[in-house]
């Protein structure tokens, strides 16, 4: 009887084994299916996130260029402004900026400065000098003045 309870025993043993063998199949199997969703989903992962990142790239690349171009455009047209401004010093005329900040400065009905030199230098031409008056008969000094 030891003999056939030893030979259960084996059995079981070995169907033990046999499970634990079966078991350990089905996780490796497992793992390895696991590692393959998950060495393709970090694959995936990986590749959208260089996308994004070479995306970013682009975008910074677009921005600085657009920067660039903005202060190029920029400078260029304070150069315009200042050669605008060297050409009128020149002939004397102030821009047309000052000109219209110094027009809303004043109420409607007043001159500018500006604008009274030029009445003033039209009218220039029309001056005539006054003749001296003559008063009739000179007076005496050193009389007194009747004022009654």
């Amino acid at each position: 009887m030891a003999a056939i309870l030893m030979k259960q025993e084996e059995k079981q043993q070995q169907q033990q084994k046999n499970q634990q063998q079966q078991q350990n199949q089905k996780d490796q199997k497992q793992n390895e299916q696991k590692g393959d969703s998950q060495s393709q989903s970090n694959q995936s992962q990986d590749k959208s996130n260089k996308d994004k990142q070479d995306q970013k790239k682009n975008d910074q690349k677009k921005d600085e260029q657009s920067q660039a171009q903005q202060a190029k455009e920029e400078k260029e047209k304070q150069e315009k402004e200042q050669q605008a401004q060297q050409a009128q010093a020149q002939q004397g005329q102030p821009n047309e900026k000052e000109q219209e900040e110094n027009e809303k400065q004043y109420a409607a009905g007043e001159m500018t400065p500006q604008q009274a030199q030029q009445l003033l230098d039209a009218q220039k031409g029309d001056e005539k000098l006054i003749p001296p008056q003559s008063k009739g008969k000179p007076q005496d000094s050193s009389r007194p003045i009747r004022d009654w």
